[in-house]
C-alpha cells in the first residue's frame, strides 16, 4: 500500500495499513503507561533512599531490582529506558542514602562488597551476553525472581507506611 500524506490544518496524516496503526497506538499507550510508572517509582524512590530506617532502605533496594527485571519484558527501547532509568536511580541512590545517613564502618564493610559483587556480576554479564544467548533456564529463574520481588513489595509497602505497626496497636 502506498504512503500518501493527507494535510489537514496544521496536522499532516499519513495512511498506513491497519495492523501498523494500531501497533502504533497500542505501541503509545504501552510507552505512555511505562512513562507514567517509571516517574512514579523514581520519586518514590528518592524518597525511600534518603528516609531512616531500615525497611524504606529495603523497600527501595526491592523496588530498583524490580523496575530493572521487569525492564526485560517490554521489546521497545523507550519501553525498556523508562524503566531502566529509574530502577538505577533507586539502586544509585540507595548507595548515596546509606552514605548520608551516616556510613558507618560496620556499614561500609557491608555495601562496598556488595557493590563490588553487583558490580561484577554486570559487567561479567554486559560481556558475556552480545556473544551468547542465555539459556531459557536463566529466563525462567529471572521471571521466578521477578514475580518474587513483586509480591515482596506488597507487604514492603505496608510496613513503610505504618500499617502493619497500627495493625499491632490495635489489640492493645
Amino acid at each position: 500500500m502506498a504512503r500518501r500524506s493527507v494535510t489537514g490544518g496544521s496536522v499532516a496524516f499519513a495512511a498506513l495499513s491497519p495492523d501498523r496503526f494500531v501497533d502504533r497506538v497500542i505501541g503509545g499507550a504501552v510507552t505512555g503507561a511505562v512513562s507514567g510508572i517509571g516517574l512514579v517509582a523514581a520519586v518514590a524512590g528518592m524518597a525511600l533512599a534518603l528516609s531512616h530506617g531500615w525497611l524504606p532502605r529495603l523497600t527501595c533496594g526491592v523496588l530498583g531490582c524490580v523496575l530493572l527485571l521487569r525492564a526485560r519484558v517490554f521489546r521497545g527501547r523507550a519501553q525498556r529506558l523508562w524503566l531502566q532509568v529509574p530502577g538505577y536511580l533507586a539502586l544509585f541512590l540507595l548507595a548515596v542514602g546509606a552514605a548520608w545517613h551516616g556510613a558507618t564502618l560496620r556499614n561500609v564493610g557491608l555495601i562496598v562488597p556488595v557493590l563490588v559483587i553487583g558490580a561484577g556480576i554486570l559487567a561479567g554479564a554486559g560481556i558475556w551476553l552480545p556473544a551468547h544467548r542465555p539459556s531459557p533456564f536463566w529466563g525462567r529463574a529471572a521471571e521466578i525472581l521477578d514475580l518474587t520481588l513483586v509480591i515482596s513489595l506488597i507487604p514492603l509497602a505496608l510496613g513503610v507506611t505504618g500499617l502493619f505497626g497500627y495493625v499491632r496497636g490495635l489489640s492493645g
